[in-house]
């Protein structure tokens, strides 16, 4: 039997999707003079729902259409690759995408994203999220400032109800003076990570999960501290590391219409 959505949601979804169509065509057509002309190399990973294909579009065409002398670099798997195969030849920035498959291996979502923000450790290049959206230029020289870069700076793990309690344990107390640093957006500047290190990071994301599954909270919270463990696992690490963190937003909020805002499909499903 077919669900009827109330009207004013049909009526939302409906504008929503004006929205989008509209902004590809902005970015698509219409000429940007306010522009950052430096060569940025960024990497976006599509997996697992092919919603984030369409959710790329929007993250793909307002980057370079802000960054015009810069190239994309997709990481899709078999879920997201047959639409986005589609779309990048009919993109009018299809010479600065780069499209990879990844290799299909039955692991979460978050490993797959820590691995490949681990791997640009050293360089230049960055990582953003699928379900962002840029209204401007990249503000901060992430190239040349030597930090390893966040999107934003969040809160101090123990001012949080529940991260408080998590590192009060024996297993986490070492990251008591650990912040939480939004990954949906990282840049290393070109600093490094031994190899070491990079597995302390993956090795800490397992123990996470593991800590999180045997954990006496409530399912919501332990659902939101798997969905978020490789961002904890990043944020807990710069901690142990002899690396400056900077940040290329002082202030966030979903949807928050600045230079750069995310629409945190995951958490929200909202869409542009």
């Amino acid at each position: 039997m077919k669900t009827w959505q109330p009207v004013e949601q049909r009526i939302r979804k409906l504008f929503s999707r004006v929205r989008t169509q509209i902004n590809l065509l902005r970015y698509q057509y219409l000429p940007q003079f306010n522009q950052n002309y430096q060569e940025f190399t960024s990497h976006l990973l599509v997996v697992k729902n092919p919603k984030y294909s369409e959710l790329a579009q929007t993250c793909i065409n307002s980057f370079l259409h802000f960054h015009p002398n810069s190239t994309i670099v997709l990481h899709a798997d078999k879920y997201t690759m047959p639409s986005l195969m589609t779309w990048i030849p009919r993109s009018r920035f299809s010479k600065s995408i780069e499209l990879i498959s990844i290799e299909e291996k039955e692991e979460p979502w978050q490993i797959q994203k820590l691995r490949l923000i681990l791997e640009l450790a050293g360089t230049k290049e960055m990582f953003m999220d699928a379900d962002m959206r840029w209204n401007g230029p990249l503000k901060v020289d992430v190239q040349n400032e030597k930090r390893v870069h966040f999107l934003v700076r969040e809160f101090n793990l123990d001012s949080h109800e529940v991260f408080s309690k998590m590192i009060a344990t024996n297993e986490f107390e070492r990251f008591s003076s650990a912040s939480m640093f939004n990954t949906s957006f990282v840049c290393f500047s070109d600093l490094s990570l031994t190899e070491m290190e990079k597995d302390q990071v993956l090795k800490l994301q397992r123990e996470i999960v593991s800590f999180a599954q045997d954990w006496e909270i409530g399912e919501v919270d332990r659902a939101s501290v798997i969905r978020i463990s490789e961002q904890l696992a990043l944020s807990m690490s710069v901690t142990i590391w002899d690396k400056a963190v900077g940040t290329i937003k002082e202030f966030d909020g979903c949807k928050d219409g600045s230079f750069l805002e995310s629409s945190y499909f995951g958490a929200t499903g909202f869409k542009f």
